[in-house]
């Protein structure tokens, strides 16, 4: 995904967070998109907030940190 895409996509985030702030999904993708971009303390932030929200994401966010899955694409 180029840039340019990867900033309109947490644009479109961001409108939604904003409508729907307890939505950890929404941070969970904003994170992924982050880590794309090499934002990697933004994204960790982001991470974070979508466990707090529903902590039953832990499983989901692991791998995608470990298996390289988040940050691959930057």
């Amino acid at each position: 995904m180029n840039e340019a895409l990867l900033h309109a996509a947490i644009a479109a985030i961001d409108a939604e967070l904003a409508k729907e702030p307890t939505n950890a999904l929404l941070y969970k993708e904003r994170g992924r998109l982050r880590a794309m971009m090499g934002q990697n303390a933004e994204a960790m932030s982001d991470l974070r907030e979508a466990l707090r929200l529903d902590p039953s994401l832990a499983d989901e966010v692991k791998d995608g940190l470990f298996s390289g899955n988040i940050g691959s694409c930057h």
